[in-house]
């Protein structure tokens, strides 16, 4: 990083066709055209031995054709990364990291889930996913090194009840949040 321009600003636009935008089977399927802004502000502090990086970025899409009444024609989330790394010194450094997500769009949630499922599913509410780690790296010698550290994944969708309710269908089925909704620990030795 620059240290003269701490902070960084970039957007995105691009145009796209979705055959599928409901990924429904048969001939319930809706195709839409439309476009997506994803404008990023980004911040960071660089010291001798310690580094703080944050990042917002906001993603909306557009979509030209939305069948279902009950939701928008636009898909928004709001993406906040932030990470710490200090060297002690050139054997032993920590970092941690921090990402939280809340949006309309659950598949961008899941990035980076070991359990990613690839399904899409209904933009509906506000749902939260926050990652956060935090390490500490040894270099005992040239060939090894230790790094003990812990994670957390915390999931919670903004969907309830025993149904999904699809163009005025209700079909019986667990909700988003009673299939998805978890908080995972994760140590690393």
């Amino acid at each position: 990083m620059d240290a003269s321009k701490p902070w960084s600003i970039s957007a995105s636009l691009r145009g796209f066709y979705d055959d599928n935008i409901y990924t429904q089977s048969g001939s319930d399927k809706t195709e839409s055209f439309g476009f997506s802004i994803s404008p990023t502000v980004g911040y960071a502090i660089v010291q001798d031995q310690t580094t703080i990086n944050g990042r917002y970025t906001y993603s909306g899409s557009w979509y030209e054709k939305q069948t279902n009444p009950e939701f928008s024609k636009w898909r928004h989330t709001h993406d906040f990364e932030g990470d710490l790394l200090h060297a002690f010194s050139p054997r032993a450094n920590v970092s941690a990291r921090d990402s939280f997500v809340i949006g309309q769009e659950p598949d961008f949630l899941r990035a980076g889930d070991a359990f990613s499922l690839i399904n899409h599913t209904l933009p509906t509410g506000d749902n939260i996913r926050n990652a956060g780690k935090i390490s500490f790296d040894y270099q005992v010698t040239r060939q090894l090194g230790l790094e003990v550290g812990y994670g957390n994944n915390y999931w919670d969708y903004n969907d309830s009840g025993v149904g999904t309710k699809f163009g005025g269908l209700v079909v019986a089925s667990a909700s988003l949040s009673g299939l998805l909704d978890r908080l995972e620990h994760s140590p690393l030795l």
